[in-house]
């Protein structure tokens, strides 16, 4: 898992966080990042949704609070954040994030 210094989101944490920040920075698969018509790569989404959690820190109880104020939609412009896979589907961030902390559960739990 990245260290992401995001303390309170380490993986026993309910916030869980950092699971989701290694998500995106080690997605294995062929995604692209959009936020506000500008496309990144996974580390650098990871590190701009790090820098919006340091924001939201104090906020953020759960994955999905987490997920909702750092990495769905810009603060500037509300425009959602996208997630485009290598066929060039788009999925809004926030459902492409839910479906892999379900996904990091459903792993997890059958450990």
């Amino acid at each position: 898992m990245a260290d992401t210094g995001c303390a309170r989101c380490q993986p026993e944490n309910p916030a869980g966080g950092s699971g989701i920040l290694a998500a995106v920075a080690g997605h294995e698969s062929d995604v692209t990042f959009e936020r506000n018509i500008s496309r990144y790569d996974p580390v650098e989404a990871a590190a701009h949704i790090e820098k919006k959690y340091q924001h939201f820190r104090d906020k953020i109880d759960t994955p999905e609070q987490f997920i909702a104020l750092c990495a769905t939609a810009s603060l500037v412009t509300g425009k959602q954040y996208l997630i485009i896979d290598g066929q060039g589907d788009e999925t809004a961030a926030g459902v492409w994030l839910n479906a892999e902390l379900v996904r990091y559960r459903l792993q997890n739990a059958a450990q």
